[in-house]
């Protein structure tokens, strides 16, 4: 008879596993309340497995948010190019278009999109070593310092109405779709219906009617049902 042998899973299946175990347990408990013992026990493996492949918590959730910047980050990459191209005629439309970045980034991955947005929240930032930061800040420089940058074009190409357009329309963007995809998803869970895209087209027409000359009237986005 002969004896089969043991299988191992290679290296990025078994980091894929504990981090995929990992997203779970964040969710459920909070970064505060996770621990490493969780997300061994979740994962099906010995908490020293997950060690050998993360230094601590910290590493672990980084490890977590930064793919999904980088998703970001190429999801806004043909915006620019588009830009730099000459195919973006006006304001309102790249507005629109750096909008749908968003969006879509958000629609593809809503874990990861979860895990990018919310470690601001609960005081995170307080229990998180200076390294860890500084990687994090880091991977976000690079993702907002695009959005910005694309919108920096837009000034110096006249689409918007400000000098410091850039500046205040790249948070004024940033927030008000953080702001709407949280509150309708919360909206959704007791409606049943879901209004995210038709709200986040009304944010653009009265950003662009704002920022832009002559913006002028914009169609009613269709309703959501």
């Amino acid at each position: 008879m002969t004896q089969k042998k043991p299988r191992f899973k290679d290296k990025e299946t078994r980091i894929a596993e504990i981090q995929k175990a990992a997203r779970r347990v964040f969710f459920e408990k909070g970064y505060q309340a996770s621990t490493i013992d969780q997300v061994a026990r979740e994962a099906g493996v010995a908490k020293g497995t997950v060690y050998f492949y993360f230094d601590n918590k910290d590493d672990l959730y980084i490890s977590l948010m930064i793919p999904t910047v980088k998703d970001l980050i190429d999801r806004l990459r043909p915006v620019e190019q588009d830009l730099d191209a000459g195919r973006i005629p006006d304001g309102p439309e790249l507005i629109g278009r750096l909008m749908d970045g968003l969006y879509e980034w958000a629609q593809a991955d809503p874990d990861g999109f979860r895990i990018a947005t919310t470690f601001q929240q609960g005081g995170l930032f307080s229990r998180m070593s200076g390294e860890t930061l500084e990687r994090l800040n880091e991977v976000g420089r690079e993702g907002f310092g695009r959005f910005r940058r694309v919108l920096s074009k837009g000034r110096t190409s006249g689409f918007f109405n400000a000098p410091e357009a850039d500046i205040v329309l790249s948070d004024i963007m940033w927030s008000a779709f953080l702001g709407i995809m949280q509150f309708e998803e919360n909206k959704k869970r007791v409606t049943g219906k879901d209004h995210v895209r038709s709200t986040l087209d009304s944010a653009v027409r009265l950003i662009a009617r704002s920022a832009c000359p002559g913006a002028g009237e914009f169609p009613a986005p269709k309703e959501e049902v």
